[in-house]
This record gives structure tokens, C-alpha cells and sequence, in this order.
């Protein structure tokens, strides 16, 4: 399958998506960029790498070696979302969305074929549960 194709692919919004709902939430986010992205930034370095999911970082180099080049693709993937249609098919939010899940996916292949990855010690690279305490970790901070 293609790149293109894969894309073509994708599955539309579920019938309970409104985007329109999220307008408000959109607003204030551009009214308080600034705020949100040095709160999101603080707390990725205060308390982000200290936690599990910061594993993956540490195993594919991607503290040390890009770490604010990685920040600062975070800090591009909340703009891009917070962009009004960002989310909508084929938005920029989206398209960055949907590179992250590739990612993602490519990082947790790669390092579940690692003899450093314990699976018994810190389980899945990357999973669901990571990604949903760092969302959750990440909408307090601000």
C-alpha cells in the first residue's frame, strides 16, 4: 500500500465529532499560546523526562541528541492543531497527527526488536497508556 493510498484510506470522522465544538477551546488557546507552550515546555523539562515515557527518548537518542528540535516539533504539532480546521481532514493538525502515528508506530517496532527494551520492566514503547498520561500530565500544566 501506498503512502497516498494509505491516506486515502483513512477512516472519516466518527458521527459524534463535532468541530465546531471545539472553536472555543481554539480561541483560547490562540489567546494564550504564549502561555500554554512555555507551561507545555516547563513541564516536559521538569517533569516529562522523569517519568516512563521518557524511555523511549532516552533508547533512540532522541533526549540527548535532538531534544529541542523535539520540543520544538511538539510545540509546531499543538499550533498546527490549535489552527482553526487544524483537526479536520487533511488539516495541517491532522496531517501532523497522522506522521506521529507513523512514527510512533516505527519507534515502538524498533525498539520492541531491541535487546535494551525490557518488556517485563517498562512494557510497550510508546503505548496507549503513555501517550494518554503524557496528554493528561500535559493539560495541567499551563
Amino acid at each position: 500500500m501506498s503512502l497516498q493510498d494509505f491516506f486515502l484510506g483513512t477512516p472519516t470522522d466518527p458521527d459524534w465529532l463535532d468541530h465546531d465544538a471545539s472553536t472555543p477551546g481554539i480561541h483560547a488557546f490562540q489567546r494564550d499560546s504564549f502561555r500554554f507552550l512555555s507551561g507545555f515546555v516547563t513541564g516536559v523539562l521538569t517533569d516529562g523526562f522523569a517519568t516512563l515515557n521518557s524511555k523511549s527518548f532516552v533508547q533512540t537518542g532522541r533526549i540527548f541528541d535532538n531534544g529541542v528540535r523535539r520540543l520544538q516539533q511538539n510545540n509546531r504539532h499543538f499550533m498546527e492543531i490549535y489552527f482553526p480546521g487544524g483537526l479536520q481532514r487533511y488539516g495541517d493538525g491532522w496531517k501532523l497527527s497522522v506522521r506521529i502515528r507513523f512514527i510512533h508506530a516505527q519507534v515502538r517496532r524498533l525498539l520492541g526488536q531491541s535487546t535494551e527494551w525490557s518488556h517485563e520492566a517498562w512494557g510497550v514503547p510508546i503505548s496507549a497508556a503513555h501517550l494518554g498520561y503524557a496528554c493528561g500530565r500535559s493539560s495541567r500544566w499551563p
